[in-house]
């Protein structure tokens, strides 16, 4: 066989035809593909970021749920300001059933202390100062453990105890400052919404 020029044009012709052809058809297809790949990919991480957020969400309403009912607890707790004067007169009762005398109780400026509450929200806290005299053990004790149990939220600030000078073993004088935590009226009488 005998190479030509005719040959060697159709040899040449042979191998550009398969060589055009990725040149011009599967190399510009194949960019296309591994960019529609990484597009692909983008957007699989932006779903799955937005299937971890729904999920985020909905542990976040039940913890919403949580906290709303924790509210209404802590709410039901909280005496109304009007009703603080019968909050004081529990605080009296109980300490009368301690067989504690009470030498005196009033309520002290609001703010004076170190508050819990925010000046301008629908809950405020009302310090009071109790001076007791009274058995400790039978007396004292019993009336902070029966305070504790009460149902209205309380935070006693500071307490000064002195034992009496006295024969009797155990007589003190306890000077206590408290708070009891309420909810604000609004000026037209209505309370805060809940």
């Amino acid at each position: 066989m005998k190479f030509g020029l005719r040959e060697i044009l159709f040899l040449l012709l042979l191998v550009a035809i398969p060589v055009g052809s990725w040149w011009f058809v599967f190399r510009p297809r194949n960019a296309q593909i591994t960019e529609a790949r990484k597009q692909i990919q983008t957007k699989q991480v932006k779903l799955q970021a937005i299937r971890r957020a729904t999920s985020t969400m909905d542990s976040l309403k039940a913890d919403i749920d949580e906290y709303n009912k924790a509210i209404e607890f802590f709410q039901s707790k909280l005496p109304q300001e009007k009703e603080i004067d019968k909050v004081l007169g529990e605080v009296w009762k109980l300490a009368q059933t301690s067989n504690l005398v009470t030498k005196g109780i009033r309520t002290l400026k609001r703010g004076g202390t170190v508050t819990l509450t925010d000046s301008a929200g629908p809950y405020a806290e009302q310090p009071i100062e109790l001076e007791l005299e009274g058995d400790f053990n039978e007396g004292l004790y019993s009336f902070l453990l029966a305070l504790e149990k009460k149902p209205r939220i309380t935070r006693i600030h500071a307490m000064n105890l002195e034992k009496r000078k006295i024969p009797d073993e155990g007589q003190v004088n306890a000077k206590i400052v408290m708070s009891i935590f309420f909810e604000r009226n609004d000026p037209e009488g209505a309370t805060h919404v809940r």
